[in-house]
C-alpha cells in the first residue's frame, strides 16, 4: 500500500540498471494492476478478464525471452488487522468515485465503463503513459482474474502461490533470504531488510536502445550507507519520520531518523504494519492444518483463514470480515450484492461448520463504504437445518434446468441465482428483485447499450456479476475444506463440489451485452416459468413434509380438508409473489 513519498525521498540514490539475466520475487497484487496499466497505456481502457489473462502471461513471458528467472508470483491471503483502516479507506475512495459518476451522468452510465474489449491490439509492454480518460472504475475481479490465468498457464503455475500474510513480507522475506530483485508498485518493500537485494519498480522498467530491459535500482543496503544510516535497523525510522513530514527536506528527515527511537503510540502503530502476522504457526500451534489455499481468490481465502483462527482456543472473538469486490452499480439502489447474499451465507454457514462449533459467528461484509467508521453488514451463518433445505433447493433447480443449459454455461447459473433469490425472498416475506428484472427483458427489442447505459440497466448487470461471484465464493470455500465431511452426514458436500466445479470461471463472465442478451432470453423462455412452478412444489413440500407452517404457507386448509394441500400452496405462493403473477390470468 506505500508509504507517503519515500519513493520520491530515496530516489536521488539510485541508477539506471539492466534487468536481462537477473532472478526476480513479484508481488502479484502490483503485478496485476501493472498489466491493467499496461492495457490502457495501449488504448484498452477496460480489458475483458480474458484478455487481462492472456496480458500478463505474454508480458511474464517478455522477461523469460531476457534471460529473466522468475522464482516466485506471491499474492495477499490474509491482510492483518492494522491495514484495516487503510482498507476501508480505499473502499470509501471508490464508492465516492461511483457516486462522482453517476451524478455527473444521471442520464445514464458510458459505456466505456461497462464495456469489456476482449481485442490484443499490438502491445508494447513497456509503454508507460496511458491514452484517454484517467478516472475509469477498474475491473471488479482484476486481482482473481490475473491468478486464474497464472494458475492455468503451464510455465507459471508452480510459482504462484497465495500465501497466509501479505505478499510483500513473503516478497522481503524470499529476496533476503536467496537474494535477487523484487518487482512492485509497493514502496513498503524499502522498509523491510533485504539485505543485498534490489527493488525494481513497474513504472521504473522499460527498454533500451539495445532492447535490453532497464530499471531504477532501488539498493536499500546501498542507499543508506550513502545517506549515513545504518541498514536495516533506521530504514522503518527514516520511512515513519517521511510520513510524518512529508513536505520536510531529506537532510531534516535523515537527522531525525540518527536519533534514538522513541517507542511511542504511534509509532507502534506504524510498525505493526510491517510486522508478519505468522498465521501458519498461529494454526500449527492451535493443531490445525492450514486451508488449502490453492484454488481461492485473496478475498475468500482472508474469510476462511479468519473462520480457521476462530478455532484456536482462547482467541478472541473478532468479526469475520468479507471485503466483497466494489462493483459497478447504481449507487442509490438498494446494494447489486443483495440479491445474492443466501449463496454466500450457505458458504459462511459452511465455512462455520467445518471450523467452529460457537454458534455466536458472523461475517460482516463490505460493500459499499460510505464512512470510515463503517464496520460492514452482518450476516449470520444459517442453523443446519435451513442451509439443508436451502441445498434440497439448489439441487432441485439444478435438476430442472439440466435440459436448458448445461453445467458450464454461464446462463445456468444466473436462472440458479435467480431462483434461489425468488424462493428465499418468499420465505422472507420481502419482495424479490426478479420481477423488476422480467418486467424490463420481456418484451422484444430490449435496448443494447449505446453510448450510454441506463443506470437501472447498469444495477441489474451488476446484480449478474454478484451472482455468479457469491457461486465462486461458495465453490471456494468448499474447495478449501478438500475432501473433509460434516460432522452430520445429512448434506452431500462432495456431490456439491463436483457441480460447483463447472461453474463460469472469470475469463468467461458474460460482458454487458450478453447479460442483457441472456436476461432477455430468461425472460422470454419457458426457463423461469418453470423454475417458479418448482419454487412452488417446494415450498408446500415444506409445509406437507415438515410440519412448517409459514406466513405464505398458513392457508386455512383445516377447513376444508379436501384441497389438494399442494395446488393450494402453489395457489398461496402465486398470490404473494408478483413475478409469479405475471404469468396467471
Amino acid at each position: 500500500m506505500g508509504v507517503s513519498h519515500l519513493y520520491t525521498t530515496l530516489r536521488p540514490f539510485t541508477y539506471l540498471d539492466i534487468l536481462d539475466g537477473d532472478v526476480v520475487t513479484i508481488d502479484g497484487p502490483a503485478l496485476a494492476y501493472h498489466v491493467l496499466h499496461v492495457c490502457r497505456a495501449n488504448g484498452v481502457n477496460l480489458p475483458s478478464y480474458c484478455l487481462l489473462g492472456r496480458v500478463v502471461t505474454s508480458w511474464l513471458d517478455q522477461l523469460v525471452l531476457h534471460g529473466i528467472s522468475i522464482r516466485c508470483i506471491y499474492f495477499d491471503g490474509y491482510l492483518p488487522e492494522s491495514k484495516l483502516e487503510v482498507r476501508i479507506g480505499r473502499m470509501k475512495r471508490l464508492a465516492t468515485q461511483l457516486s462522482n459518476v453517476y451524478g455527473s451522468t444521471i442520464q445514464g452510465c458510458p459505456a466505456s465503463y461497462l464495456v469489456q474489449d476482449g481485442k490484443e491490439p499490438d502491445f508494447d509492454f513497456f509503454k508507460v503513459d496511458a491514452q484517454g480518460p484517467r478516472k475509469l472504475i477498474d475491473p471488479c475481479f482484476l486481482v482473481p482474474a490475473i491468478l486464474d490465468a497464472l494458475r492455468e498457464h503451464k510455465s507459471y503455475k508452480n510459482i504462484t502461490q497465495l500465501v497466509p500474510g501479505e505478499a510483500d513480507h513473503f516478497c522481503a522475506g524470499d529476496v533476503c533470504e536467496r537474494g535477487g530483485t523484487i518487482l512492485t508498485s509497493d514502496s513498503d518493500l524499502l522498509v523491510h531488510n533485504l539485505k543485498h537485494g534490489r527493488v525494481a519498480f513497474f513504472r521504473d522498467l522499460g527498454e533500451d536502445h539495445m532492447s535490453r530491459i532497464t530499471f531504477t535500482n532501488f539498493k536499500p543496503e546501498r542507499i543508506f550507507e550513502t545517506i549515513g544510516l545504518r541498514y536495516p535497523e533506521k530504514a522503518l525510522q527514516l520511512a515513519y519520520e517521511r510520513q510524518l513530514s512529508p513536505h520536510a527536506s531529506l537532510s531534516q528527515i535523515v537527522s531525525k531518523a540518527s536519533r534514538p527511537l522513541l517507542q511511542s503510540a504511534a509509532f507502534l502503530s506504524f510498525q505493526e504494519q510491517f510486522a508478519s502476522s505468522e498465521i501458519s504457526n498461529l494454526l500449527e500451534r492451535g493443531g490445525c492444518k492450514l486451508p488449502s489455499l490453492n484454488s481461492s481468490d485473496p478475498r475468500i481465502s482472508e474469510m476462511v483463514i479468519a473462520f480457521y483462527l476462530l478455532r484456536q482456543r482462547g482467541s478472541a472473538h473478532s468479526p469475520i470480515r468479507m471485503f466483497l469486490p466494489p462493483l459497478m452499480e447504481c449507487p442509490v439502489l438498494k446494494s447489486a450484492w443483495d440479491p445474492s447474499t443466501p449463496i454466500r451465507q450457505l458458504a459462511y454457514s459452511f465455512a462455520s461448520y467445518f471450523t467452529t462449533s460457537r454458534d455466536d459467528v458472523s461475517v460482516h461484509e463490505f460493500r459499499r463504504v460510505q464512512t470510515l467508521s463503517y464496520s460492514g453488514r452482518e450476516v449470520r451463518p444459517v442453523s443446519f437445518s435451513l442451509a439443508k433445505r436451502r441445498v434440497g433447493d439448489m439441487m432441485s433447480y439444478m435438476q430442472e434446468m439440466k435440459g436448458f443449459y448445461d453445467y458450464s454455461d454461464h446462463r445456468f447459473w444466473i436462472a440458479l441465482g435467480m431462483a434461489l433469490e425468488i424462493s428465499e425472498s418468499q420465505r422472507q416475506d420481502r419482495t424479490s428483485v426478479v420481477p423488476t428484472i422480467y418486467e424490463r427483458f420481456q418484451s422484444p427489442g430490449t435496448a443494447k447499450p449505446g453510448t450510454h447505459v441506463a443506470w437501472a440497466d447498469v444495477h441489474i448487470f451488476a446484480q449478474v456479476q454478484g451472482i455468479l461471484y457469491s457461486f465462486r465464493i461458495l465453490q471456494q470455500v468448499l474447495a478449501s475444506f478438500g475432501h473433509q465431511h460434516l460432522k452430520h452426514e445429512l448434506i452431500d458436500v462432495d456431490e456439491i463440489r463436483g457441480l460447483l466445479s463447472q461453474l463460469t470461471p472469470l475469463a468467461q463472465f458474460p460482458s454487458v451485452h450478453d447479460t442483457f442478451g441472456t436476461m432477455q432470453e430468461l425472460c422470454q423462455s419457458e426457463i423461469l416459468r418453470s423454475l417458479v412452478d418448482s419454487i412452488a412444489t417446494n415450498r408446500a413440500g415444506d409445509a406437507l413434509n415438515n410440519g412448517v407452517v409459514s406466513h405464505i404457507e398458513n392457508e386455512a386448509l383445516d377447513e376444508n380438508p379436501s384441497v389438494d394441500c399442494v395446488a393450494s400452496d402453489r395457489r398461496a405462493l402465486y398470490k404473494n409473489n408478483t413475478f409469479s403473477s405475471l404469468w396467471i390470468e
